[in-house]
């Protein structure tokens, strides 16, 4: 969704950076959670369940 809505906002080229650099962050920080899952043996679906 943030990808698609930086991609149409080209005449606001700060606002623009600041929605590419928050996906940046959000990618990572699920890499990171998702290699906390992986070396605890935690399941993705077991999160997800505790989430609803």
């Amino acid at each position: 969704m943030l990808e698609s809505m930086a991609s149409r906002i080209e005449n606001y080229p700060d606002i623009k950076a600041r929605i590419e650099q928050h996906i940046s962050e959000t990618k990572h920080q699920i890499t990171m959670l998702e290699e906390v899952l992986d070396r605890n043996g935690i399941s993705r679906s077991v999160l997800k369940d505790s989430m609803e």
